[in-house]
């Protein structure tokens, strides 16, 4: 949602001459300002020059590391790769951010986009980013489990969604942690409405050679 402040310089700097204008805003210092020029330029025409310069502007920004100016680049960024692929390099540099905000964000963009980039290195970096799930809180927890169910009701696919449970088993012990109530809606819907691909799911963890990998079966076939 737009602030109050960012609809009214909207309206201001979408005229002529308006990147010019928005330009002289992130020159300031007040975070408000630098927070409402950012979410501007998700809004405006960008030509491939503006957009070059703009992303050099974002990486700038990104050095004052506030989580709030963070969290308006990242989402502005995801408008605008759309029309600028340089913009999802941006995304990939916050996947590696640990601050559990901005992880929060970085689910909800995934939300958003469903999956139509899925196989895209952006999309990958941020969903893989989100592993260390025995120190997120159940609002991110279950954010996740509807990321893959978009992955499974969109592209009935499996693997991914057993690659992320096997980096999350390296990273923070998920075969201990697996938030099964948090994760309880994609469970469901895995096991009864996508039979064929559950089964082979089930049969693929089962037949790892990895016992953290066979315990993670024990989640999906509780009654």
């Amino acid at each position: 949602m737009r602030s109050h402040i960012s609809i009214l310089f909207l309206e201001l700097y979408t005229k002529k001459d308006g990147y010019k204008k928005v330009k002289e805003l992130l020159q300031e210092e007040n975070t408000v300002l630098l927070q409402s020029a950012v979410e501007i330029l998700s809004f405006i025409e960008l030509s491939s020059l503006q957009a070059k310069e703009t992303y050099t502007l974002f990486r700038e920004l990104m050095k004052t590391h506030n989580s709030s100016l963070d969290k308006t680049i990242l989402i502005s960024s995801n408008k605008i790769k759309d029309k600028h692929k340089v913009f999802e390099k941006i995304l990939e540099l916050y996947a590696l951010n640990e601050n559990l905000e901005i992880k929060y964000s970085l689910s909800k963009i995934l939300l958003f986009n469903k999956t139509k980039d899925l196989n895209k290195r952006w999309f990958q970096a941020c969903l893989f980013s989100l592993v260390n799930i025995k120190n997120y809180d159940k609002d991110l927890l279950r954010n996740i489990g509807f990321i893959l169910n978009n992955i499974l009701e969109e592209k009935e696919e499996y693997k991914i969604i057993i690659e992320y449970f096997k980096q999350g088993i390296k990273e923070c012990q998920l075969q201990d942690h697996f938030p099964t109530k948090e994760f309880s809606f994609f469970i469901k819907n895995f096991s009864l409405n996508h039979k064929s691909t559950f089964d082979k799911f089930i049969q693929e963890l089962n037949s790892s050679n990895e016992k953290e990998v066979k315990k993670l079966a024990s989640y999906f076939t509780l009654n």
